[in-house]
């Protein structure tokens, strides 16, 4: 008589069929949360450093912008100069002091007109560059506010160096529709090299 196998041996084969399976299942099942999870973590660094490289890009364009800015008003006041004046404020004041308001004035409207040309883009950050106010329809005011917030000075070494600083310039960080952060600066600073001022007061003395 044939004597018949035991089965015990095909059902532990079929078990152990299937356990790799259902161990597979789930592993693919936890690494894919896995990578979902570290995409989303991977997010929010990248949109930081969008926006902290737009402010910093922003920045600099800032200092570009304005740096051209006072190129164009010492050409503008060396071809136009204005040494007397009878605006308020201006009245009984040297000829080389109304000449630095007068070229203080150019730098602050040529700011007004044109430091918003220094706003950039990375990646869904944008940015806007602005100077405090408007211009005044007054001259007088308008020249109190650029006496405010520009300041020229002529390097003491006598190198034909002009330092400038324009005050109170604002960033301001969009993404989207929604303002997420916003920097006033005290203080941009530029050197540029030109001798208005020594040439201006040479010329008033050769007259």
């Amino acid at each position: 008589m044939t004597r018949r196998q035991p089965r015990t041996l095909s059902v532990s084969l079929d078990d152990r069929a299937r356990i790799p399976f259902a161990v597979i299942g789930a592993l693919l099942l936890v690494t894919s949360v896995m990578v979902v999870g570290i995409l989303e973590s991977r997010e929010a660094p990248d949109v930081d450093a969008d926006r902290a490289a737009a402010m910093d890009r922003t920045e600099t364009a800032a200092q570009s912008e304005l740096r051209g800015i006072v190129v164009d008003a010492t050409q503008q006041a060396a071809a136009q100069p204005m040494t007397t004046s009878s605006v308020d404020g201006l009245e009984g004041l040297s000829e080389d002091a109304v000449f630095e308001r007068y070229l203080e004035l150019l730098i602050y409207l040529g700011a007004q007109e044109s430091l918003s040309n220094a706003g950039q883009s990375v990646g869904d950050a944008e940015t806007t560059v602005s100077l405090e106010g408007e211009v005044p329809d007054d001259p007088a005011a308008a020249f109190d506010d650029a006496d405010d917030l520009v300041t020229v000075a002529e390097r003491d070494d006598g190198d034909g160096l002009l330092d400038v600083t324009l005050e109170r310039v604002t960033i301001t960080l969009e993404d989207g529709d929604a303002v997420v952060d916003e920097r006033t600066l005290p203080e941009l600073t530029v050197t540029v090299g030109t001798p208005i001022l020594e040439l201006q007061q040479a010329a008033r003395e050769y007259e």
